[in-house]
């Protein structure tokens, strides 16, 4: 039977989201361990090293969304040969700034790595490490074309049963290499072998699930460059701008601090990063899906989107906003030790600003995703001028500090902006705004109990693990009972089906009764 529009968004989301857990969870001990045994500057090299190579790859000047609005909208359309004109072309453009990449880093990987506060005998073990993953990039940016069209074709299983199977694997081997002491270029190098082999399976479930999908020279087209490019040109000003608010703090510390500072921020930042990502899953559903709506004009969907997404939105971004800031001294404490206790001010600052910006988002994602790119793209900028402005402002007093402060202050720019968003797409902002305000709201009294206990309990991952069980308990529980309507309550049964949750009580009931 085939699924609503409504079963298939709540399914693809659990899907998006439940095979990066367990990955999240082993990653956690790398930190700690790679601090041990290779050290705190190293670390912030390998950490400056990716956002190098990350800087670098918008030069797909934003192809990549722009590919997947593209796919989504030939395969709604079953237009399969331009389908596959897109997806030819778009493979030999990924491996074509691949390539860019490595020529970069191999004329300029020196220059690139003295920009930054590393101490003169860990200079050559960066260079180095930044050229060979240079080297890995033009097949790296290749398998993009998997999860792209999976994703536009809204196939959210297979995607995240992959992705998570590689994902998985490289977690899995980084740590292993890491525990076993290996040094920093051998960890970078097995690594991204480790990625490339377990891409592969991608491949072979995409050609399999796409029986009129081809490849060939005959679908090379620069007609597909040239169509995608107007939309492209925006996300990538966009993709700039959004990269530069979350990797700009890591780069300002960098400079301004030291290597050090970048891996101590990296444990303040810990909470957050986690926590965005899993947000992150919610709206790489919610894009191919209002690319498709905004395909076919589909205003009730539309409405639909903006109206659970900002609802749903502040459910997620609330409770884990209050969450990190309740448990972040238990966690660092815990995870990294004593030592590490004095980041857990600004880690608490970072959750903040899950609680600033909660659902103020989705009309600005919704404006870009039907296209017009200016709008969203001007207010991105005015936000990351904010920040940084106010990073380099406070970082020489605050540290670490100085950058996440210019984070949560320029968040509020998106609450101020809301109304006007909403206006571009026929939204009533007042009444969305007032519902965000009291999700907000109705948690807080819970948050100043759980806080006071967090306070007076000892750290330890029993403790962290169960304190963390009964916030979110009560503060979902509270947002279900005030807020949920009767077809909200059926979406959770949805999704409690869909985890397969019914299937284990049955069977639980079946083994009890039969025990």
């Amino acid at each position: 039977m085939k699924k609503s529009n409504r079963e298939l968004f709540i399914s693809n989301t659990v899907f998006n989201v439940s095979f990066n857990l367990l990955n999240q969870l082993i990653a956690l001990f790398i930190l700690p361990l790679f601090v041990k045994n290779l050290g705190m500057e190293l670390y912030g090299i390998w950490v400056i090293s990716g956002i190098i190579l990350g800087y670098l790859g918008m030069m797909d000047m934003g192809f990549t969304q722009g590919v997947m609005k593209y796919v989504a909208g030939a395969y709604v359309k079953k237009d399969f040969l331009k389908f596959n004109k897109v997806i030819n072309t778009a493979s030999i453009l990924f491996f074509l700034i691949g390539s860019f990449i490595l020529l970069a880093v191999f004329l300029f990987n020196t220059q690139i790595i003295q920009l930054f506060a590393i101490s003169p005998e860990n200079i050559d073990t960066a260079c180095r490490l930044v050229l060979i993953t240079g080297i890995f990039a033009p097949f790296l940016w290749t398998t993009r074309i998997t999860d792209i069209t999976f994703q536009g074709i809204l196939r959210f299983k297979e995607y995240s049963i992959l992705s998570g199977i590689q994902a998985l694997g490289k977690t899995l081997t980084m740590l292993y290499l890491v525990y076993s002491g290996h040094n920093i270029i051998s960890i970078a190098i097995v690594t991204n072998i480790v990625h490339l082999v377990l891409w592969l399976p991608s491949l072979f479930v995409l050609i399999r699930v796409l029986p009129d999908l081809s490849f060939g020279k005959r679908f090379l087209s620069l007609d597909v460059i040239k169509e995608i490019m107007p939309f492209s040109m925006g996300v990538f000003y966009s993709s700039l701008i959004t990269m530069l608010a979350l990797q700009g703090d890591n780069l300002i510390i960098g400079i301004a601090v030291s290597m050090s500072g970048v891996t101590a921020y990296a444990v303040a930042s810990k909470l957050f990063y986690i926590s965005y990502r899993y947000m992150g899953m919610l709206s790489g559903v919610l894009q191919p899906t209002s690319y498709q709506a905004f395909e076919n004009d589909d205003k009730i969907l539309i409405d639909k989107i903006l109206a659970k997404g900002t609802k749903y939105m502040t459910m997620l971004y609330t409770p884990i906003g209050y969450l990190g800031i309740i448990v972040s001294p238990l966690f660092i404490k815990t995870w990294m030790g004593i030592d590490y206790l004095q980041y857990a001010i600004w880690s608490q600052a970072f959750m903040a600003v899950f609680i600033v910006t909660s659902g103020f988002g989705m009309p600005v994602n919704l404006v870009f995703n039907s296209g017009r790119t200016h709008p969203p793209n001007v207010f991105k900028t005015a936000s990351v001028i904010v920040n940084f402005t106010i990073s380099i402002l406070l970082v020489k007093r605050f540290g670490i500090g100085g950058p996440i402060l210019g984070t949560l202050i320029a968040g509020l720019l998106g609450t101020l902006t809301f109304p006007y968003f909403c206006k571009l797409i026929d939204a009533d902002w007042e009444k969305h705004a007032i519902m965000i305000l009291k999700i907000i709201a109705i948690n807080i009294p819970s948050s100043i109990f759980f806080y006071w206990v967090s306070c007076n309990i000892e750290a330890g991952w029993l403790n962290l693990i169960g304190l963390s069980l009964a916030i979110m308990t009560v503060q979902f529980s509270t947002l279900y009972l005030t807020f949920f309507t009767s077809d909200e309550k059926k979406d959770i049964l949805i999704f409690l089906e869909t985890l397969g949750f019914f299937k284990l009580m049955k069977m639980l009931r079946f083994e009890l009764k039969n025990g």
